[in-house]
């Protein structure tokens, strides 16, 4: 070809099939690299899967979260009330935490905490929610935490929001306005009636009014 065509088109033709391979190469390695990926991520969802249902893992880890809970709650008590929880040393975890209340200064030396991060990481709790998760645990605003809205909270927090938790939220949602609807329908039959006790009695005032 080169003695046909001269040697110009032998040195395209041989550029032309050098970069025609090499494209061809890149192809075939972005292909099986996209591949890899794509199994890496769908064993990730797998495996977060079997996590967020797996009962025993969630227990063991607030186990050990628990016990950690505590070790920070009483390095951060009064010697007097410390004096009362070496008294009850024997306790097992589950019975010290009882005694355990979490106030926002506790909360944040224990969110800190890098044996708690790393406990928050395992059980799929996101890094936004764990910012304001003391507000998000407080339901009932009252400045601090028990263990018990800890631990239904933790629950509820666990992996990505779904549809059936905007679902849910719908749900109360509707069945709050139903209840709204039903209160304010009978504060104004009660309304009605104290007005018709009103009319009777200006009725039954009048007469004696005139004769006074």
């Amino acid at each position: 070809l080169t003695e046909a065509h001269g040697w110009v088109f032998g040195v395209v033709l041989c550029a032309t099939s050098v970069l025609m391979s090499l494209g061809l190469f890149n192809v075939i390695i972005a292909m099986y690299v996209e591949n890899v990926v794509q199994a890496a991520k769908s064993k990730s969802r797998i495996a977060r899967k079997e996590r967020l249902r797996d009962k025993v893992y969630f227990s063991k880890k607030m186990a050990k979260l628990l016990k950690v809970i505590c070790e920070i709650h009483e390095q951060r008590m009064s010697f007097e009330d410390r004096d009362g929880v070496e008294r009850r040393g024997s306790e097992n975890v589950f019975e010290r935490s009882r005694w355990v209340e979490l106030t926002p200064e506790t909360f944040e030396a224990l969110r800190r905490d890098p044996r708690v991060m790393e406990m928050f990481d395992d059980l799929d709790i996101a890094d936004e929610d764990q910012v304001n998760l003391f507000d998000t645990l407080d339901s009932d605003h009252s400045g601090a935490i028990d263990l018990e809205e800890f631990c239904s909270g933790i629950r509820k927090l666990r992996g990505d929001a779904c549809r059936s938790d905007i679902v849910s939220i719908n749900i109360m949602i509707e069945g709050v306005r139903n209840e709204m609807r039903a209160c304010m329908t009978s504060l104004g039959r009660r309304i009605y009636r104290c007005e018709d006790v009103l009319v009777e009695m200006r009725k039954v005032m009048e007469p004696m009014r005139e004769a006074c």
